[in-house]
């Protein structure tokens, strides 16, 4: 199995891009719910 070097970066690199944006996004809506419950 050869995965060439700049598509597994790009592929990573995305990945990581996701879960950030997951993160900033949940951290934002948890910060709104608990805004709502109080």
């Amino acid at each position: 199995m050869i995965i060439p070097l700049t598509h597994h970066k790009n592929g990573g690199f995305t990945k990581h891009k996701v879960v950030g944006v997951y993160l900033f996004v949940y951290s934002i809506f948890s910060r709104c719910a608990k805004g709502i419950v109080i």
